[in-house]
């Protein structure tokens, strides 16, 4: 018998003519929500049903936690069926998608949303001319490392973006080492 639970991770892999994903919770929870693109059926239903199931397609199914989905799954597994369990079940999923959001907002947070910005906008004035320079004089050398002191004025900020963004670029290895200066 093979792997009876699939993650969310693998259902997310698959294409959506290859399985069927049913949703076996009872009547009460799913007013919770359901996971896009499945089913609900009771388990009674689910049993009265499985003859119209086609042997050669995925079945996932996935009840509160995964407990009664995996003992159904196996159950079918040993029919000859392609049943799954969803690992963790809909409490997975919903964990699953809400860590998938916090990490797309986190992507997007204002400061990457500002920092993205002035890149685009100061690109050609600033950081165009600040790396001509760079190369045409030989500022920086391969294995070099730069001390930015940063005082809390503009013009040290500006110095240390743009060597944060040379470093980005990368182009040949060296050292920035940002030094944070009172200047009062």
């Amino acid at each position: 018998m093979e792997n009876v639970e699939i993650t969310y991770e693998q259902l997310t892999k698959l294409k959506e003519e290859e399985y069927i994903l049913i949703d076996i919770r009872g009547e009460s929870h799913l007013g919770y929500g359901m996971i896009p693109g499945a089913l609900a059926m009771s388990v009674e239903e689910l049993e009265e049903k499985k003859e119209t199931f086609l042997k050669e397609k995925k079945i996932v199914l996935y009840c509160i936690r995964g407990i009664i989905s995996k003992e159904i799954a196996e159950q079918w597994q040993e029919e000859g069926y392609q049943a799954y369990s969803l690992e963790k079940g809909y409490t997975g999923w919903v964990i699953a998608e809400m860590q998938k959001q916090q990490e797309e907002q986190e992507e997007e947070s204002p400061t990457k949303r500002i920092e993205k910005s002035i890149r685009k906008k100061f690109h050609k004035q600033l950081f165009s001319k600040f790396a001509k320079a760079i190369n045409e004089y030989q500022l920086v050398q391969e294995g070099d490392k730069i001390a930015v002191c940063i005082s809390g004025g503009k013009d040290s900020m500006l110095m240390a973006k743009l060597f944060q963004e040379l470093k980005w670029h990368n182009k040949f290895p060296f050292e920035v080492e940002f030094l944070v200066m009172d200047p009062g």
